[in-house]
């Protein structure tokens, strides 16, 4: 690992502390948008230096994927803010371009999948409950960014206990990719 990797993690039961090598610093951000999103200010908004590269992993579940796949993930959706009732399409916070000067209904970091977050599961083809916080926050600062998402459940009947069965299933996974980034 040449340059120096932020690594934010829902929760510690996804990624243990464990796991995490030597020179990669780990927050553990909870979970929900508002959470994420102030956890990832308070690591982020400290960084001075630009070769900094924030990865976010963490499990997901998926309409698409099947269980078990480590997908990367590049491209961002706010996928439950509705504010049609005010003319704004759904999926886009208002005046939020204004703002921040870039667009915001889909966030971009280059080729890879989509992933929509929520705090109201959906079942969209990759759907977790974090990333767009943390790739909003990475923009805005001007940071690199990529994100894992480890594919837990699949949103049928049993996506709770699919989710406890798997949760831990992918850290090990993960941790390939994180070694060689």
């Amino acid at each position: 690992m040449s340059k120096k990797i932020i690594l934010l993690v829902a929760l510690e039961e996804e990624f243990p502390k464990k796991l995490v090598p030597k020179g990669v610093n780990v927050y553990y951000t909870h979970c929900g948008k508002v959470n994420v999103a102030i956890a990832a200010t308070r690591a982020l908004s400290k960084i001075k230096s630009k070769n900094v590269l924030v990865v976010n992993y963490g499990t997901a579940g998926s309409a698409k994927h099947k269980i078990g796949a480590l997908l990367k993930v590049t491209q961002f959706r706010q996928a439950d803010i509705d504010a049609s009732g005010l003319g704004f399409p759904k999926g886009v916070t208002p005046l939020d371009k204004k703002f921040f000067k870039f667009n915001t209904e889909k966030i971009n970091f280059g080729p890879g999948e989509t992933c929509y977050t929520a705090d109201n599961l959906q079942n969209f083809p990759l759907e977790d409950m974090e990333s767009y916080s943390i790739a909003k926050v990475c923009k805005i600062y001007g940071l690199k960014f990529v994100s894992y998402k480890f594919i837990t459940n699949n949103f049928n009947k049993n996506a709770a206990a699919d989710w406890k069965n798997n949760v831990k299933k992918g850290a090990k996974i993960f941790l390939d990719k994180l070694l060689k980034l």
